[in-house]
């Protein structure tokens, strides 16, 4: 006989799948910025907040001796300012100046800021990137990458009434940065040394150069507004902001052209 053996009623076993690691949420990095980030900018420093606001937007960051604001500001670094600023996605164009080689870390920067129009060399091929830049300089860099923005975008920069005339030395402003002057300084984007001069041909520092291009991030936000009536206590006010937080208030009549030396935006209708 032949025994025919019964199968193995053995019991079904299941494997536990591995464990699937769930892709983990991108957390964005906070940048913290106190005034021991650099050893050489204080809580108390003018420039404090300017500082602050291109160290967290990654604008400027400093050297191994720290922030150097004192230093002079290069043709090459305020360019890489502006790029920054500007963070465009668009093609590079072909590099013109002979001493701006490539893969050094202003070449991009240059590159674009050139063939936008916003710098331009001190010759048809030299940029001179290490050459530190003038205060006059500064301001047209700064207001050619204004004008950018509003040729690129919605945005609108206010009518504005030049004061160059109020400075002993306006007459020593070459004429190249005669508008661009006059429009950062009647917005207070640009100040002058002193309540009297600019000092147009002057080396501008880093502490200056920063200062010009964090006020002018608000550039379309300061300037002429229309009145826009606001009750309070039964009285018609109106706000002129030294800041948002500023409550002091003086009374204009409605559709009365206000201007504004504070950033002003949509902030419970004060103006329009």
């Amino acid at each position: 006989d032949v025994l025919l053996e019964d199968d193995d009623e053995s019991e079904e076993t299941t494997e536990e799948p591995e464990d699937v690691e769930e892709p983990k949420e991108e957390v964005e990095e906070t940048v913290v910025f106190s005034e021991d980030t650099f050893v050489d900018v204080k809580a108390e420093d003018w420039y404090y907040n300017s500082v602050e606001y291109v160290y967290k937007n990654n604008l400027m960051q400093g050297t191994e001796n720290g922030f150097e604001p004192e230093s002079k500001m290069t043709r090459a670094m305020l360019a890489c300012v502006i790029y920054r600023m500007e963070n465009p996605d668009e093609a590079l164009s072909e590099n013109t100046f002979d001493d701006i080689k490539s893969g050094q870390w202003y070449t991009d920067a240059v590159v674009w800021a050139a063939s936008n129009g916003i710098v331009n060399g001190v010759t048809e091929k030299e940029f001179a990137p290490d050459e530190n830049i003038t205060r006059e300089q500064m301001a047209t860099f700064i207001y050619r990458a204004l004008m950018y923005v509003r040729n690129n975008s919605d945005i609108r920069y206010t009518v504005y009434d030049s004061k160059l005339a109020e400075y002993t030395d306006g007459k020593n402003i070459s004429s190249w940065a005669t508008d661009p002057l006059a429009f950062l300084n009647a917005l207070g984007i640009i100040k002058g040394k002193t309540t009297t001069t600019l000092v147009p041909k002057g080396t501008c520092t880093i502490q200056e150069a920063i200062l010009v291009a964090y006020r002018s991030l608000s550039a379309d936000k300061i300037g002429w507004y229309q009145a826009y009536q606001w009750f309070w206590d039964g009285d018609l006010y109106y706000l002129i902001p030294e800041s948002l937080m500023d409550f002091s208030k003086l009374s204009f009549g409605i559709g009365d052209r206000v201007w504004a030396t504070g950033v002003v935006g949509d902030y419970e209708g004060w103006l329009v």
